[in-house]
């Protein structure tokens, strides 16, 4: 549910590196899971990178068809449902992958967009089971994950980025041996960018209310829902980037931590620490970073510890 042009923006800040890798990356740019996603490879060990690069885009793209064909194998099924389990254990239930009849209420997913009556958003919550998923939440954050350990990570001395419509996948480190860089974009100005991350062999994943939605009757409503009300999320905040080794949790933390808003969501950043940090902007703008993380701006913010 997260699109590219909403998403994180990823800033590549390479130095002059004599290695005709470093030079001459291999890059493939494709459209996937309603996104365009990009993927640049400068090495993979033990693996021509152009074969690895084709090899990323044909594992994504048959994700993307089983999904959208509820054909997805069982064994994807079963590593997706967990990482959905876990991120709905931490996050109050907030995030919830049988809210598929509430999403397709608001249109959101296929364009149609309308305002859902309240007591037919009460009867689709009331109405949730197992057998109707969406994944979308946490699809993009999954292939990342499939591509970064089937292909792309495993070794030392491999080098790749990737952007799967916001969800930024880093293996390894830049070639000069420094971490990746990638900027967080504004939520309240989406044109611009409120920090830099530093990233080496870990998932960045940014949700925000401003990604997809749209206005009726004077009243914007925006694609994050609270599995509590069936409406939109309320909870003060503009954006949360979750930054963690695994993407598919990461895309799950993102969503549900949003709902939850900024005081409970660094309580539960607190009691998990070991497994994400956390950029969270605000509606007002003020911004709060975990001290687990490298981050630079040119903006005053809080370090959470």
């Amino acid at each position: 549910m997260k699109r590219l042009l909403t998403a994180l923006l990823c800033i590549l800040l390479l130095a002059s590196c004599s290695a005709n890798n470093a030079k001459n990356p291999v890059t493939r740019e494709f459209f996937a899971m309603d996104t365009v996603m990009t993927l640049t490879i400068y090495s993979v060990r033990g693996a021509d990178r152009a074969q690895a690069a084709d090899e990323v885009v044909a594992l994504v793209e048959q994700l993307a068809e089983d999904i959208l064909d509820k054909n997805a194998t069982t064994a994807d099924e079963e590593e997706m449902m967990r990482w959905a389990t876990e991120a709905y254990n931490l996050t109050d239930g907030m995030f919830d992958v049988t809210l598929a009849p509430v999403i397709r209420a608001w249109g959101f997913g296929t364009g149609e967009y309308r305002v859902p009556a309240a007591d037919e958003l009460q009867a689709l919550l009331a109405s949730r089971n197992k057998d109707d998923i969406d994944y979308g939440g946490i699809a993009k954050g999954y292939a990342s994950d499939l591509a970064s350990s089937r292909v792309l990570g495993g070794q030392s001395g491999n080098s790749s980025i990737a952007d799967f419509g916001g969800n930024v996948c880093a293996v390894g480190s830049r070639p000069d041996g420094k971490p990746w860089r990638v900027a967080v974009r504004d939520p309240l100005n989406t044109e611009s960018t409120c920090g830099t991350l530093e990233l080496t062999n870990c998932a960045a994943v940014t949700s925000g209310g401003y990604q997809r939605n749209f206005t009726q009757d004077g009243v914007t409503y925006h694609h994050i829902i609270d599995p509590r009300t069936g409406y939109p999320a309320q909870s003060g905040l503009a954006s949360v980037t979750v930054v963690c080794e695994t993407g598919a949790l990461a895309d799950g933390l993102s969503t549900g931590l949003f709902v939850l808003g900024k005081e409970r969501a660094l309580e539960i950043w607190r009691e998990n620490r070991d497994k994400f940090d956390l950029v969270l902007i605000e509606e007002n703008g003020a911004l709060t970073v975990t001290d687990g993380l490298s981050f630079t701006s040119d903006r005053a913010f809080e370090v959470a510890s």
